[in-house]
């Protein structure tokens, strides 16, 4: 708190001071004080199609106090059987290494002596969804047969030009004979 002394020297709170400690007080009996946390990433409205994803997060009203943070997976949403992915400061993580299938996470924000934690943030439902096989292997196929017309092409212009170029030179020695 804030003490400011009147003339007479007597120390006195200022009302600022106080009004700050009731709300403090208040969020903190009523609401627990914890702090909370919400994703800012917006949720896919396709499956991705590739293994790894950023997730971005907010301590929302709480956002400049230091915050650690929890973010858990789970592969339902009921989370029965939930894995840590990331605890720390800060509030991005990047995942790697996904694989094929529904993904769901939440986030929490905790004190960094963890005295407080907030509660479980809503969950974030990804749906991971590769490319088949088989497209992949027709994809490939395509790209085979273009390098390989792209190859016989070339071959087939230098062999000419190096003919033509050899015709041109038989031409001017024969008309070049002696003199």
């Amino acid at each position: 708190m804030f003490l400011f002394s009147n003339p007479a020297g007597i120390p006195r709170v200022s009302s600022f001071s106080f009004v700050t400690t009731l709300v403090w007080l208040t969020t903190a009996v009523f609401l627990g004080g914890a702090p909370t946390a919400t994703f800012v990433t917006p949720e896919p409205h396709a499956p991705v199609a590739s293994s790894h994803f950023s997730l971005e997060w907010t301590a929302g009203a709480d956002d400049d106090e230091e915050l650690h943070f929890e973010l858990r997976q789970s592969g339902g949403p009921d989370f029965a059987d939930p894995r840590v992915r990331y605890e720390g400061p800060d509030r991005a993580t990047f995942l790697a290494g996904l694989p094929e299938g529904d993904h769901y996470f939440q986030i929490r924000a905790k004190t960094p002596d963890a005295d407080s934690a907030g509660p479980w943030s809503d969950s974030f439902h990804l749906t991971i969804q590769y490319q088949s096989l088989t497209l992949a292997w027709f994809l490939f196929g395509v790209g085979a047969v273009v390098f390989l017309a792209t190859l016989v092409l070339v071959v087939a212009g230098s062999t000419k030009a190096r003919r033509e170029e050899k015709a041109e030179t038989t031409e001017r020695g024969a008309f070049s004979g002696p003199s």
